[in-house]
């Protein structure tokens, strides 16, 4: 729950017209001698105090507080906040209108009293913090005669938009060290052979199948399946400037796409987040705080997604996927992923554009397609 502090000033008065006819009518009357134009004068008097004192009175000891709950709408969901408004003011007053920005229905009113509450409901458009600005508060007079506004001063962040996750292909693992991994392997375990092949030269002794070899007449070898390990890699441009949030939408639904996909499957995947305070996501975490934590990564426009490729180059020998998603691919960044391709662990791309048709990026997709990199579009909203 969040306190809203704010400035109050008067907005608009007809509090003075009012006093002021008070007084025409209340001097009429003493020169005319009626007690009907002194009653009326009385009456508009009094009308026009209570209007400015009750409306004085609320304004300034109006509280707002927000309270978003502990559900987390998702992108494209209805964001609801609870918003209570409490006044010390025991005058009964006409109305209290809340106003948010960037919301379609932005006017709302409640009964008048010494606590109202509503809930506000508001489009959950972009992933991240959703930051509830309360525009304003303008409290009415019972007869209608005077308003005042009261401002915020700093805007309450009522909810966590978290992002929304759409089906993927699942990750295919590279086999772990082909080479010496693999006859390791097969020394160690000479029980369950996969398959079968004729000897060749340079083949152990220990791998020929000699029972079957003896029936067959020719000499023939246990196969053995070559170890997946299911682990992999997934790493984010998260360079964005303000006014990309559709694209940094993508990119974050993207990745937790995946990450639910290889929960699910059973598969050890590492994320990590830069920032000032950086962190490593594993699917060990579960999809609730993985999404959690994808919807406050930071953003930075200073962000250098080649020099993060390579930072992180050094760990792609030891997982057999390695997944890349960016919204800027570009001829150096290609040149990593091949590079990164050959250390071993199958590569997935996943490429945030708009325009999947876009012919800048048609010869770059081929030489990535060509170094044996798999390449997915996500279309981003304009």
């Amino acid at each position: 729950m969040s306190r809203v502090r704010a400035q109050r000033h008067l907005l608009q008065a007809d509090v003075l017209l009012g006093l002021l006819l008070g007084v025409l009518l209340a001097l009429a009357a003493f020169g005319t001698g009626s007690a009907l134009l002194l009653i009326l004068g009385a009456l508009c008097l009094l009308v026009s105090a209570y209007a400015g004192i009750s409306v004085l009175w609320a304004v300034h000891t109006l509280h707002c507080e927000a309270d978003a709950g502990e559900i987390c709408p998702v992108r494209g969901d209805t964001a609801k906040v609870r918003l209570t408004l409490r006044t010390a003011c025991p005058l009964p007053l006409g109305r209290i209108t809340v106003r948010l920005s960037g919301s379609e229905d932005s006017a709302m009113t409640v009964p008048a009293g010494r606590s109202a509450e509503l809930t506000a409901e508001m489009a959950a458009r972009h992933v991240g913090p959703f930051a509830m600005n309360v525009h304003s508060v303008e409290v009415y007079d019972l007869f209608g005669l005077c308003s005042a506004v009261w401002l915020p001063a700093d805007q309450v962040s009522a909810a966590l938009v978290l992002p929304r996750t759409f089906p993927v292909t699942p990750l295919t693992f590279a086999p772990v060290d082909a080479g010496l991994g693999t006859m390791a392997r097969a020394t160690e375990d000479l029980g369950s052979p996969a398959d079968i092949r004729k000897y060749q030269s340079g083949d152990p002794l220990k791998r020929i199948h000699w029972k079957l070899s003896a029936r067959r007449r020719e000499l023939v070898v246990r196969r053995y399946e070559e170890p997946v390990l299911h682990e992999g890699l997934v790493l984010l441009d998260c360079a964005f400037a303000e006014g990309e949030e559709s694209l940094r939408d993508a990119v974050l639904e993207a990745a937790a796409s995946v990450m639910e996909e290889e929960i699910s499957r059973g598969s050890t995947l590492t994320l990590p987040l830069m920032g000032s305070r950086p962190l490593q996501v594993t699917t060990a975490m579960g999809l609730p705080a993985i999404l959690r934590h994808l919807a406050r990564a930071e953003r930075s426009a200073d962000f250098r997604f080649p020099e993060f490729l390579l930072q992180e180059s050094r760990l792609v020998r030891t997982v057999g996927a390695v997944v890349v998603i960016t919204a800027r691919l570009n001829g150096l960044i290609a040149d990593l992923l091949i590079q990164m391709r050959r250390l071993g662990p199958a590569l997935r791309l996943y490429i945030i554009t708009p325009d999947p048709e876009d012919e800048r990026l048609l010869p770059l997709i081929a030489r990535l397609q060509q170094g044996s990199v798999e390449v997915c579009y996500v279309r981003s909203e304009t």
